[in-house]
């Protein structure tokens, strides 16, 4: 690599550090849409639960139906 090569090899690695710079700054708002998404997911993994625990309360429902029958 001749010395007009270091340089302009040099140059490049300036400007691609300097280009670096606003794509950092870019960073920040998609870091707190990551943290909304989590947040997000953990609302949706307890409203799973609770439809789980619903469903558990049903089908022990039509169970206890089925054997005693409708109860009026």
């Amino acid at each position: 690599m001749t010395n007009e090569e270091k340089k302009r090899h040099e140059a490049d690695r300036g400007r691609h550090e300097a280009d670096r710079g606003p794509h950092e700054a870019d960073r920040g708002p998609h870091e707190a849409d990551r943290g909304r998404h989590e947040a997000d997911r953990g609302r949706h993994e307890a409203d799973r639960g609770r439809h789980e625990a619903d469903r558990g309360r049903h089908e022990a429902e039509q169970e206890k139906t089925k054997f005693l029958g409708p109860q009026f």
